[in-house]
């Protein structure tokens, strides 16, 4: 029978901005256990009024240790058994917003840069709950989209 763990993103449970396979595990589990991962956009400060609550805010008042990339990462995660040079099958079984809004962000390495023609370019969605869609809401910088 698979235990069921809750990882929230909390100051002790994440890293920002750097991968690293020397950094402790905050969870260990075996193959086939549940995870609810808690998990937070790292551009919450391009709208903090929408993409902050009160755990986000900590995070970004407390978590110090911040490497050169953007991205805040819950974890690391061990898997009982695993060594390095297995591969590890991850399934979501379901998704639920944190807060009504998210993030996306387009940069020089994106996909989508020549169609934007800055270094960057961050976009809110807002959701909708009801239909699960989300619609973009402004970019920063700019007041609004179309």
């Amino acid at each position: 029978m698979p235990t069921l763990h809750t990882l929230a993103a909390t100051p002790q449970s994440v890293h920002w901005g750097y991968f690293d396979c020397s950094l402790r595990p905050v969870l260990t589990v075996r193959s086939g256990d549940i995870v609810q991962l808690e998990t937070v956009t790292h551009a919450a400060g391009q709208a903090p009024d929408l993409l902050m609550d009160g755990g986000v805010r900590r995070l970004y008042r407390e978590v110090e240790d911040r490497g050169p990339g953007p991205h805040i990462m819950t974890g690391p995660i061990w898997v009982e058994g695993a060594v390095p040079g297995d591969t590890l099958e991850v399934r979501v079984l379901d998704l639920q917003s944190r807060l009504p809004y998210g993030s996306n962000l387009a940069t020089r390495a994106g996909l989508l840069y020549e169609h934007f023609q800055r270094r960057q370019r961050v976009t809110v969605f807002g959701f909708d709950a009801e239909t699960t869609l989300a619609r973009p809401l402004f970019d920063h910088g700019h007041a609004s989209l179309p």
